[in-house]
This record gives structure tokens, C-alpha cells and sequence, in this order.
């Protein structure tokens, strides 16, 4: 298949170039889709990422794009951190540093959590007032 007609994922390039580029992605480029050029000149941003995963990840998908994720821990993993935690007594803004998320997720899932807990706890054979 034609690199130009695929959008890739860090577990391509794990696969296609190395793991290496695929942890430096997303320690320079977090959250953001990635336009690989057929050739690479010195101005161009791929160059954070370093002289050698530059060159391999022009060399291997020229042409291509890499959405890269925020962060390499899967919604559930994330869910399961938050959870755990917010019963730690941890404040949102740690949670959400050592989630790598913002503080409004946090919320967010401490929201669904509670949400499904009253739903967990509520009496399906009581009748609704109104």
C-alpha cells in the first residue's frame, strides 16, 4: 500500500520504523496528526524529534501521516487510574498530570463514575414519584 494514502498510529511506527521514533512522537508531537515530507530540510518540525528519527521516519513512510495520540495510556487504563486515584485523595490537577489529561476529563469521568454508581445502587422495583 502507498504510504500517502494511510494515516498510521504509533504501533506502525513502532513496526515500521522503531520504537524509538514512535516514543519520541509522542514526547514532541502529543495530540497532533504528523505530515511525513518526501525529503526533509533543516527548517522542517520532524527535526525536534532528532537528527537519525527524522531521517528513519522520512526514509520509511515519506508522504504519509501519523496521528499521534496524547498520551500511550488506553481510556480504560486512564478510567481505572482516575478511579483509583481519587480514592487515594489525590487532587484533580494531580490526577490529571499523572493521567497525562486535562483537569476537565477528570471531572468528566469522576462524573460517569458516580453517575453509574447511583445507577449500581438505585431500587428498580421502586416507582417514580411523578
Amino acid at each position: 500500500m502507498d504510504p500517502k494514502q494511510r494515516t498510521y498510529g504509533l504501533a506502525d511506527i513502532a513496526e515500521f520504523v522503531s520504537n524509538r521514533v514512535a516514543a519520541r512522537l509522542l514526547e514532541v508531537f502529543p495530540g497532533v496528526r504528523v505530515y511525513i515530507p518526501e525529503t526533509l530540510n533543516d527548517g522542517h518540525k520532524l527535526n525536534a524529534l532528532g537528527e537519525e528519527e527524522a531521517a528513519a521516519l522520512v526514509a520509511a513512510l515519506p508522504g504519509a501521516r501519523i496521528t499521534v495520540p496524547m498520551s500511550n495510556i488506553t481510556p480504560g487504563k486512564r478510567r481505572h487510574l482516575i478511579s483509583k486515584y481519587a480514592d487515594d485523595n489525590m487532587t484533580r490537577e494531580e490526577i490529571a498530570l499523572a493521567t497525562e489529561c486535562c483537569e476537565r476529563r477528570v471531572y468528566q469521568v469522576l462524573q460517569e463514575l458516580k453517575r453509574e454508581q447511583d445507577n449500581h445502587n438505585s431500587d428498580d422495583t421502586q416507582l417514580p414519584l411523578l
